[in-house]
């Protein structure tokens, strides 16, 4: 059984008021949650957004997906959208393939992009992070991983760390960068691989593969 939620569903929740917007998540996260033997899920940007805002019914609904295997998102990969993917990641024993596309967004929370790109380059990562991307967690099933439209943010080197510590059996990881973005990008993305590369794995048999397409 494959899950798909596109944009249609979800477009108005940006538009919402607080308390809406809590009420919708909730909502949605019920119907998500119902769910249960969905083997595969495809998340929009704003849905994630909407339901990894909401910790606490949030790891009950990534407690749900006990028969998923492939989970594709797009995401705003600031903070609460990065332990989302970590929290499902966990919380989902027989999962095999993470396809995440990184998505662009024009907002408050993506103003210190440069910034925290900055930092990262330089080896100074915050220390505020969410608990759940420094524990040592075992993903036994993970062998594929592809991360499409990289930006070279301090958010994907965490999740890419968390995946190098805990992708027990991965044997697949695919980084692009996409033409579009290359001008603005190609050097930092350059910067980031190679401090990427001074990380082991713990898989022995991971492949790692870097294009600009």
């Amino acid at each position: 059984m494959d899950l798909r939620i596109e944009d249609a569903y979800v477009c108005e929740a940006e538009e919402l008021h607080d308390e809406r917007r809590e009420v919708y998540a909730q909502r949605m996260i019920r119907c998500l949650s119902s769910v249960q033997r969905a083997k595969t899920i495809i998340m929009s940007p704003s849905l994630f957004e909407l339901v990894s805002e909401y910790p606490r019914k949030f790891r009950q609904l990534a407690a749900s997906f006990v028969n998923l295997t492939t989970l594709r998102i797009q995401a705003w990969l600031y903070r609460n959208c990065l332990w989302g993917i970590v929290c499902i990641l966990k919380n989902s024993p027989c999962i095999e393939v993470l396809i995440l596309d990184v998505v662009e967004k024009n907002c408050v929370s993506y103003q210190n992009y440069q910034f925290l790109v900055q930092e990262m380059l330089d080896g100074n990562l915050p220390e505020d992070y969410e608990d759940e991307l420094r524990l040592e967690y075992p993903l036994r099933y993970l062998k594929h991983v592809e991360i499409r439209w990289l930006q070279g943010c301090i958010s994907e080197f965490r999740l890419l760390h968390f995946l190098l510590r805990n992708a027990v059996s991965l044997k697949v990881l695919k980084l692009t960068a996409t033409q579009r973005r290359r001008a603005r990008t190609e050097e930092t993305i350059a910067r980031f691989y190679e401090k990427l590369k001074a990380y082991s794995s713990v898989s022995p048999e991971l492949q790692v593969s870097f294009s600009m397409d």
